[in-house]
């Protein structure tokens, strides 16, 4: 069947609502790191890892959208918690 306009634009709806989620999930990360920091606490490699992770997957999710077909994005794994 072919890709109608109702199609293209709920893929990007559905690509639009992922985004803005994994950015959110992102700042509240950064935001426990900042804390964490104002704390006296030190960011560790793992955290620094989560989060490069995380902006990594983000970057291939919207890379490999793609409008051929109706596949929803593929967001990358959720963030640990940032220990204190």
């Amino acid at each position: 069947m072919p890709t109608t306009i109702a199609d293209l634009n709920q893929q990007f709806d559905d690509l639009q609502a992922a985004v803005v989620k994994e950015e959110t999930d992102l700042t509240t990360y950064i935001q426990g790191l900042k804390d964490k920091i104002a704390a006296g606490g030190l960011v560790t490699q793992d955290d620094l890892e989560a989060l490069s992770g995380k902006v990594t997957g983000l970057n291939q999710m919207v890379s490999n959208f793609d409008i051929n077909t109706t596949e929803a994005p593929v967001p990358p794994p959720p963030l640990p918690p940032v220990v204190q």
